[in-house]
């Protein structure tokens, strides 16, 4: 599998590249299930936007973990490193769940506003965790 490969000074500017990349692809994953969810009428927007977000996870880690992270230390413990990528996550649908329910809350039912907000506070929320605790390279000196 094609792993990440560049010189230490830009392998933190190409590895961001790579993970909002992903993280495009996999909101506009997670965007289309809510969207489809809200229109249908199928669940509240809170739960809509905690479904769509569930979706857009299972797609990120298949690529994060094969292409845009290299060298992690849990790379040969694939069991705790989904572990934490799932407990990442449960910190993305927390920070989604909230931020759709206290917008919702203060400014009224606007959907799509809603979740832009929540995917800011999502996005910098999950990708600091991901890359201090799920990703974490360890130099050994």
């Amino acid at each position: 599998m094609y792993k990440l490969k560049a010189p230490s000074s830009n392998r933190h500017i190409i590895e961001l590249f790579y993970y909002i990349c992903v993280s495009v692809i996999a909101l506009l994953i997670d965007f289309s299930v809510y969207w489809l969810l809200v229109l249908y009428d199928v669940f509240p927007l809170p739960s809509a936007g905690v479904s769509g977000y569930i979706t857009g996870l299972s797609f990120a880690y298949f690529f994060m973990a094969g292409k845009v992270f290299q060298n992690g230390w849990l790379e040969d413990k694939k069991h705790l490193e989904v572990l934490l990528f799932i407990i990442s996550g449960l910190v993305g649908i927390t920070l989604t769940y909230f931020s759709v329910l206290l917008y919702v809350y203060t400014y009224g039912e606007n959907f799509f506003n809603a979740k832009l907000v929540a995917t800011i506070i999502s996005f910098v929320g999950v990708y600091l965790f991901r890359k201090l605790f799920v990703f974490k390279v360890v130099v050994i000196k």
